[in-house]
């Protein structure tokens, strides 16, 4: 989350699965296609999971994240497309 915050300038805080949600309470747009500088959601989980969509591919795209290889540790992943995805704009 404070990874994510630092590039997009986000008006809430707490547990990701609740972020899309949010932003549509506070009129973001939001959609299920990525672009560049988006936040990807993920709802699954106890807390969910944002990350910062930095490149797009063909049927992937690439996000920088905090957290998944260790506590506050930042990495990238490529992530393969899928139907109903969940980001912010």
């Amino acid at each position: 989350m404070d990874l994510v915050r630092h590039y997009r300038n986000i008006p809430w805080s707490g547990d990701a699965k609740y972020w899309y949600d949010l932003a549509v309470k506070n009129n973001f747009e939001v959609g299920n296609k990525p672009q560049k500088n988006a936040i990807w959601v993920t709802e699954g989980g106890k807390h969910g999971h944002i990350a910062l969509v930095i490149e797009i591919y063909k049927n992937s795209f690439l996000v920088l994240e905090q957290n998944v290889q260790g506590r506050w540790i930042v990495s990238t992943r490529i992530i393969k497309l899928e139907d109903n995805m969940l980001f912010i704009y």
